[in-house]
């Protein structure tokens, strides 16, 4: 089997699982473009807000350091004005306890992951993880 022919079978199973799969047509948050190679879309509300889960792991630095982390799964929200945020949610491999919620975005093939702290106030951290839980995630 080439390598294309078993890179789509992988998508088609991967498909099988996605929640978009009976509402693409009409979907409001352009459910198989948040769709990476190991991720798809777990559960949407259809108005603002899908999460999807992943297998991916994300190496990150301070300093010297490495960690690498897995990535339980992304949130992304769709504001007032139809733009998309993309929040993910990271654990680290080494120490359960040490878990994240990051913004995450990508331009000209480099990723950026920031705080969703601002000024000392964890009130949009606290609002991101529970959107994370009520769309299904479970860590």
């Amino acid at each position: 089997m080439t390598t294309d022919k078993k890179n789509n079978i992988n998508k088609l199973e991967k498909c099988i699982n996605c929640k978009c799969k009976n509402c693409v047509s009409e979907c409001s948050m352009n459910g198989c473009l948040n769709c990476r190679e190991k991720e798809y879309v777990y559960e949407c509300n259809k108005l603002n807000g899908l999460f999807t889960k992943t297998s991916e792991t994300v190496t990150l630095y301070n300093q010297d350091e490495e960690f690498i982390f897995n990535v339980a799964g992304y949130l992304v929200e769709k504001d007032a004005e139809g733009n998309f945020n993309r929040y993910v949610y990271l654990i680290d491999s080494k120490d359960y306890d040490n878990q994240h919620i990051l913004k995450y975005s990508k331009f000209k093939g480099e990723e950026y992951y920031d705080s969703v702290i601002n000024d000392d106030n964890q009130g949009e951290l606290v609002r991101l993880n529970e959107k994370f839980i009520k769309l299904g995630l479970k860590v």
